[in-house]
């Protein structure tokens, strides 16, 4: 059963985040589609689409993996402890994966790219840079890396090689923003990794579970993505 977020939750953005991982969560709690609540606060849900997938990370996971944002709100005054392995996805009845690490995903974008599929038109590869960005609503601005994409045209089977991509790079920026490790007494959201199947899911729910401190698993359906 979904239950709505009534109790009082520290709304402050400052962040006891463990390493460099993890990020804030959204502005409302309400902007996840999913919202479960458990005697330690809440845990909120959503699965990305290919095209948010797309924009969120330099190298395209979407055809290899399900990227699930996940976002803890533990209650006012207390703290939760949070690993990545607390998380499992259930496929349909009879499947259920853990998260990839960051350096796994890594790795397989490497092979990926080492071994693309004979005939594509167009290889895409990641890039980072520095750059100036202006302070808005969400920060102060100021100088910082980036992660971007480069395009290489016409790598069919006769073409020259597409750039040699970084792993290194794509582990970072996985890493940088998967789900932290650590105890946190504010919110803090971050994204999970899993495998997708071989074969398509027809019809058969995705199922998020997580289970706090090796606690009875909450189970938090997840809703396509629009």
């Amino acid at each position: 059963m979904i239950h709505r977020w009534t109790a009082c939750f520290t709304l402050t953005l400052s962040l006891a985040v463990a390493g460099d991982s993890g990020f804030a969560p959204r502005p409302s709690l309400e902007d996840y589609p999913i919202r479960q609540s458990f005697p330690g606060g809440v845990v909120a849900a959503a699965l990305l689409s290919a095209s948010e997938v797309k924009r969120s990370f330099a190298a395209d996971l979407s055809a290899a993996y399900f990227v699930v944002e996940v976002a803890l709100y533990p209650r006012s005054g207390s703290a939760l402890a949070l690993d990545a392995y607390d998380f499992a996805l259930q496929l349909g009845r009879d499947r259920t994966e853990r998260p990839v690490s960051p350096a796994a995903v890594a790795a397989s974008l490497q092979r990926d790219h080492q071994n693309p599929s004979v005939g594509h038109d167009v290889a895409v590869y990641p890039t980072v840079g520095v750059g100036y960005s202006p302070a808005g609503p969400y920060g102060p601005g100021g100088w910082g890396t980036y992660t971007g994409v480069g395009v290489a045209i016409g790598a069919g089977p006769n073409s020259p090689p597409p750039p040699q991509r970084d792993p290194q790079l794509d582990e970072d920026e996985l890493d940088r923003k998967s789900v932290p490790s650590g105890q946190f007494d504010v919110p803090i959201a971050g994204y999970l990794y899993f495998p997708k199947p071989g074969r398509k899911l027809k019809d058969q729910p995705l199922v998020l579970e997580y289970s706090p401190g090796g606690a009875s698993p909450i189970s938090v359906p997840l809703p396509s993505p629009h």
